[in-house]
């Protein structure tokens, strides 16, 4: 189902033609002057090709999205421009969408790997506690295992071997 901002995005487009040529100046893009635009169904419920003004078939032409992204290249406007289409995209399969849904994927599987360490590392602070018969107080194994900074719980990891209380091993090195 079209959400009501990917709506609201072509009706901008619709009633505003003009509007993306001043976008683009806006993302250091230049794009000749707006000369003039066809309003076509949006609905997906026309099955003809769109004719191009010099009477080729558009069917085969890619999205204005896609060639504005291609056109980007690596400049900083790039990902501006990515980050504005990004959320209306979701539903969308083309080479940008599926760029932008495979980085997202990316950094889920990183931030749930990091997160997986953070865990196991926690559970050896714990570990290294049960084994030398040192009590955790409820407030610190949650700070413990509520920790996702690696390097602090690399730190405590090392004071557990040595620390004589599990209040020891925090020593001011609480996270925010």
């Amino acid at each position: 189902m079209v959400s009501a901002p990917h709506e609201a995005m072509h009706r901008v487009f619709q009633e505003y033609p003009e509007l993306f040529s001043r976008v683009s100046e806006v993302l250091g893009v230049a794009f000749p002057p707006f000369v003039s635009a066809d309003v076509v169904t949006t609905d997906l419920t026309e099955s003809r090709p769109v004719s191009s003004p010099s009477g080729r078939s558009g069917r085969h032409r890619r999205p204005i999205i896609e060639l504005t992204a291609q056109g980007l290249g690596n400049r900083p406007a790039a990902q501006q421009w990515r980050n504005l289409v990004a959320v209306d995209l979701s539903f969308y399969i083309s080479p940008l969408s599926e760029e932008i849904r495979d980085e997202g994927r990316a950094e889920g599987e990183a931030r749930g790997r990091a997160e997986g360490e953070a865990r196991g590392r926690a559970e050896d602070i714990l570990l290294v506690f049960d084994e030398r018969g040192i009590e955790v107080p409820d407030g610190i194994r949650d700070t413990i295992t509520g920790c996702r900074d690696l390097d602090v719980l690399r730190l405590w990891l090392r004071r557990a071997a040595t620390a004589d209380s599990a209040e020891e091993i925090l020593d001011g090195d609480r996270p925010a």
